[in-house]
Order: structure tokens, then sequence, then C-alpha cells
């Protein structure tokens, strides 16, 4: 039984677990829907054999925790290391290099963090050259990994809800490109539908952000057509405090998803369904577990990691449309507003 070799690039919060680094954020591990630490140790067909980071701290800590060879730069972990999947789990200014680099390399499998990239432009060249060279760019959206969801969206394609007719969407904190990329993803995941036009405003209020001062990722409301006479309404101001929700009305019925949960009902009655068929595992562990099982040739990914560029657009396109006084800006976006620069972590 082929055992794979990991490696993880960013030793950070979700990188490696580190809670000195979830301090500084405000966050805890245990509250993660997994991270790429955990999710590779756990899975025994993993050899997690190397990891890099600038911060001296997070090597140590890591190195602690697993023993694994530690680098301070990456390219040397890459020029050191023979890697089956390595997880991109640095800033999102970084990744482009990082997975250009790890294609060159020959990896076959890259778990990248969202925001995919800073750019559309450069998430595009991401998925093209690992096109191009038989690599797997998958993105951690982890609710494409979720059972709940999976289940929800299952529910959904099956017609018993009825026809979608609207959807809201409400997030705390702001921040459209780290949080809200989860958001909008899990969107077109439950919806199967795909984004036509934005129109949007950014929240102007300077909210500091925990990963540095050079980041500025602002909240935004706004609606995002979906075609079909059916439009998502989105809600999410900086100074917001509403846990994430979402809310699918369809025509006999409705589906409420939070974080990583989900209920359904029907508008013919008061009684809600919950959806609990997760388990213990977290989505990051599912995520794993099905690229093991792709590279041994006995499944396919989940889904096409390719539809990830559709979230990253929809929010390039919020700042488009902000900067054309909230006019509609329709999909998919061109010219100058493929290098429209995303300000996130």
């Amino acid at each position: 039984m082929k055992i794979y070799r990991a490696a993880i690039a960013g030793l950070g919060f979700i990188g490696a677990g580190d809670q000195v680094s979830g301090d500084k954020l405000g966050q805890k591990v245990v509250n993660l829907d997994g991270t790429h630490f955990s999710a590779y140790e756990k899975n025994a067909r993993i050899n997690l054999i190397s990891g890099s980071s600038r911060d001296s701290g997070r090597r140590s800590r890591f190195k602690d925790k697993c023993g694994a060879r530690v680098y301070e730069d990456w390219q040397d972990m890459l020029r050191g290391e023979q890697i089956d999947i390595i997880s991109v789990a640095t800033y999102t200014p970084y990744h482009e290099e990082i997975v250009l680099a790890s294609v060159e390399a020959g990896i076959k499998i890259i778990y990248c963090e969202k925001p995919i990239a800073s750019t559309l432009s450069g998430a595009k060249r991401m998925f093209d050259k690992c096109a191009a060279a038989g690599c797997s760019l998958i993105i951690n959206h982890q609710r494409r990994f979720n059972s709940n969801y999976q289940f929800s969206k299952s529910l959904i394609e099956s017609g018993k809800l009825g026809k979608i007719t609207s959807i809201t969407a409400e997030w705390a904190s702001g921040r459209l490109g780290n949080v809200g990329t989860h958001v909008i993803d899990a969107i077109f995941m439950l919806s199967s539908m795909l984004p036509k036009a934005v129109s949007g405003r950014l929240d102007s209020t300077k909210k500091p952000d925990c990963r540095g001062q050079e980041f500025d990722d602002p909240g935004a409301w706004g609606c995002i057509d979906l075609g079909e006479q059916t439009l998502v309404t989105v809600n999410a101001p900086a100074k917001s405090q509403v846990p994430f929700h979402i809310k699918i009305n369809c025509e006999f019925g409705y589906l409420i998803t939070g974080g990583l949960t989900a209920k359904y009902g029907y508008w013919n009655s008061e009684d809600q369904n919950l959806v609990d068929v997760q388990g213990n595992s977290t989505s990051m562990d599912n995520a794993v577990e099905n690229i093991v099982n792709y590279l041994d040739g006995k499944e396919s990914l989940v889904y096409d990691p390719k539809e990830a560029l559709y979230s990253l657009e929809t929010i390039i396109g919020f700042h488009a449309s902000h900067n054309l006084d909230s006019k509609w800006v329709q999909l998919p976006l061109s010219g100058p507003d493929l290098d429209i620069l995303l300000s996130s972590g």
C-alpha cells in the first residue's frame, strides 16, 4: 500500500494548527474544521515529511509536534524533498509563486488555501499551469467536503424542495475575500448555479486586518445574479456579528445552513429537519481522504477544483462594481478587471 509524502508551506494557524498564531488572530484551533497538519497526521496513508515557514517559532513548534524536517524557505523545501502532496497555507500574495514552482517540481496534488490568488489573472495562470502538467490544484473550500453540505446539495438537486426562488447570505466580520469566499462558494455548490453578474458596494469601514497592515479586505453588500430570475442578496459589513448564514428559498420549502450545519423545512409545516451526517471527521479530513483515493485511482475528486474560480471572480466582481458606483458587472470578467487586486491575507 503506497504511502504518500506530504509537505506544508506555511506553518501558521490553518497550516500547522499553530495556536500561538491563532492567538494573534483571536481564534482557537479547536474551533476549526480541521487543519492541513491534523488532516495529514490522522491519515494512515500520509507521511508528513516537511514544512516551511519564515517564522522560527512556527518551525520549532511544528518540528516538536511531528518531527518533520523544517525549512525557512519553501524553495529549499521543494529542492530538498520528494513530495507527492503539498499544502500551500501561506498568505494569499504568495500562493501563485509557490503553486507554479510546485508544478515545476513535479508535485501532482496541490492543496491550496483560499482565496486562490490576489488577482483573477493569477488564479487562472495557476489552474492553466496545473492542467498542462496533469497536476490537480484543490482549493480549501471545506464545505465541498462536508457531509452535511453534500447531503443538502443532494436534497436541493432531488427537487423535493422545488425550484430555487431566492438566496440570502450573511456572515460576521466582513472580509469578503477571506470569509466571503467560503459563503459564496457554498452558494454555488448548494444551488448548482453559477454567477452571471454582480452588483455590490464595499464597506468603507477601515477595520484592522489581523494578518497585517498591508491587507485590506472589506465587507460588502450587494446582489449576485444566478440567472433564471434568481438573485443572491449579500449582507456582510465589517461591523456585522451575524453568524455564517445561507438561506435558500424554494417553491415548497427552504434550506438554512450555518458554518457546518444545515436544516430544512417546508412552507406548509412548522417542523424543521436537522441535517447531521458529518460524523466525527472534519471536512479537511474528508478532503485528504478523497485526495488519497484519487491518487490510488479509486475515485474522482469530489468536485471540479476549477469551480473555485467562480467564487474569486464574484468577489473581484464586487470590487469592480463598487468602482462603478454599484452598477451591474457582467461575468466572466475581462480586460483590466482581471488584474484588480484582492488585498486579502
